[in-house]
């Protein structure tokens, strides 16, 4: 996956990652789909809106792949994400999931997806910018306990993410508090997507991931 990087405009302006595509022989997708995805950023007076898009190249069947937008910082702080949104209504082509966020502040998109294969649940990403700046992409360290706790724009998949707590305290929230576990039965997958498209509210933790400091609301 390609990520360009664009400006940020002071008027309203859409800031998209490039396209990104994951071929069914990929997935060893059963249904036979490719799907191609975006991260987009829409920037208006006083908000921004975060969008993951995900489209096949024929009907994706029911409840068969999911969307997930989130709202960073420049200093790669989560501040905002979207519940999933999984195509449960029927088949479709296209499933979307949206965040905005209020406030002045210069925000990048990220968008995370998850597709159902006949050899589980694959999760990928694409962003609005590869503008973050190395110290966010490589700071990533080890707690006491083993996890590894950073920013959700890291180069590498942390434990522990980053973010602004509901009462503005800066802590983490478990990976898979925010994104659920991967799936690897459709069962396990079915029983995610009950919970993962309700709005939550996650605990966070101090970098030990033993101490709750705050909340953080996925609506």
């Amino acid at each position: 996956m390609v990520c360009m990087l664009f400006p940020l405009k002071a008027l309203a302006a859409d800031i998209y990652s490039s396209w990104g595509t994951i071929p069914a022989s990929t997935l060893n997708d059963p249904a036979n789909v490719t799907y191609n995805y975006r991260a987009a950023l829409r920037h208006e007076l006083g908000s921004a809106t975060g969008t993951a898009q995900i489209y096949g190249d024929k009907d994706i069947p029911q409840s068969y792949a999911g969307a997930m937008a989130e709202l960073y910082s420049t200093t790669g702080t989560l501040l905002a994400a979207s519940r999933w949104n999984y195509n449960n209504s029927g088949p479709t082509r296209n499933i979307a999931a949206n965040i905005t966020y209020y406030g002045s502040r210069s925000l990048y998109c990220k968008a995370t997806f998850g597709v159902m294969s006949s050899v589980g649940e694959k999760i990928f990403t694409a962003q609005t910018s590869s503008a973050i700046t190395r110290s966010v992409r490589n700071a990533v360290a080890i707690n006491e306990n083993g996890l590894r706790y950073g920013s959700g724009l890291a180069n590498e998949k942390v434990d522990l993410i980053l973010v602004e707590g509901d009462s503005g305290k800066e802590g983490y929230v478990y990976y898979q508090d925010l994104y659920g576990v991967p799936a690897e039965t459709w069962d396990e997958y079915l029983e995610k997507i009950e919970t993962c498209e309700k709005s939550r509210t996650l605990s966070v933790y101090d970098e030990s991931g033993m101490n709750m400091i705050d909340s953080f609301t996925i609506d």
